[in-house]
């Protein structure tokens, strides 16, 4: 067993063994809850949760890399993070899949993010982990034309696009800037949070939501402190929260943007809240606001937890004092 450094004070070590333990319980075991987990190592460290989760359900196989949520008109949307060109409509109270939906005649390669309007559906194609894509785009569905059954099909239109910075596309993948999980829509755009590798920033691109081939115009640069792997705007278009986790997967972090203007995003606000204080493979990837006060988040599955749908209250969120 590890041992904790003897020049710490005694209530230091006695934590670090507590937490020592509850962890390899945690990876040793089944699969468990990460909230009921990580809230067990907590009590005993002495110190509570300061966001509290509550874990919704454990998501259904079609969702083991669940990459995205989005609450719209028809429900609760999720996809996965691979090539198939289906999303899912979840039953929030259960995590179950109610709905199969299916985008005919095209083919998609790295879908990893969901947003949406009063009208549509916007499938972001546009994961890029080793930088080499020059096929990036977003798939447009009317949400008028998915029908009710609980396998159907729909067809969508394609926003392609680049990022113009970009030159190099055999540059090494811990020096990939160009990759992208997040998106929300504003106005007559979308705007996407790129999940920067080589500094743990994120940069901010908008693009038109008419199909057609566009240029990425770059807005602006975040120091996210982490890798951003979903982004969500409030209904009332007051707050932004960009979801994303550190290396290995570990101390999932939301950042809450408040007090912008209009779409300049990064001129807000910034608060920072860890989710998780402890080094645990939690691949949280998914987040959307149900109304102005609750969210959802959703992970894939990992060594450490399983993939799971979790919900919280907004005014939960802590400033951990990141916060700029």
């Amino acid at each position: 067993m590890t041992r904790p450094a003897r020049f710490l004070p005694l209530g230091f070590r006695i934590c670090f063994v507590i937490f020592v333990g509850m962890r390899n319980l945690l990876l040793h075991a089944k699969k468990l809850s990460v909230t009921a987990a990580a809230s067990l190592v907590l009590i005993f460290a002495g110190k509570a949760q300061e966001t509290v989760l509550t874990h919704v359900g454990l998501l259904p196989a079609p969702l083991e890399e669940s990459s995205g949520l989005i609450f719209t008109p028809r429900g609760l949307f999720s996809l996965a993070d691979d090539m198939r060109p289906e999303v899912f409509i979840l039953d929030p109270a259960s995590a179950l899949i109610v709905q199969t939906v299916t985008v005919k005649d095209l083919k998609f390669k790295d879908k990893e993010a969901l947003t949406a309007d009063d009208e549509y559906l916007y499938i972001g194609d546009f994961g890029n982990n080793d930088g080499d894509r020059k096929d990036l785009k977003i798939v447009k569905v009317k949400l008028d034309d998915i029908g009710t059954d609980a396998r159907t099909e729909v067809s969508g239109s394609v926003i392609a696009f680049h990022y113009p910075e970009q030159t190099d596309f055999n540059m090494k993948k811990k020096e990939n800037d160009f990759d992208c999980e997040a998106m929300v829509a504003f106005g007559d755009s979308l705007y996407l949070f790129t999940k920067q590798r080589s500094d743990h920033r994120t940069t901010l691109y908008a693009l038109p939501k008419t199909p057609g081939e566009y240029p990425a115009k770059k807005r602006g640069v975040f120091d996210s402190q982490g890798r951003v792997t979903d982004a969500a705007l409030s209904p009332d278009g007051k707050t932004l929260l960009l979801l994303g986790y550190q290396k290995k997967h570990q101390f999932p972090f939301v950042w809450k943007i408040t007090d912008f203007e209009d779409a300049d995003f990064f001129s807000g606000r910034a608060d920072y809240d860890l989710l998780s204080k402890f080094p645990v493979d939690w691949q949280t990837e998914g987040l959307a606001f149900k109304d102005n006060e609750v969210i959802f988040f959703s992970c894939e599955g990992s060594d450490d937890v399983k993939a799971g749908l979790y919900r919280a209250a907004l005014k939960d969120l802590t400033d951990d004092g990141k916060g700029e």
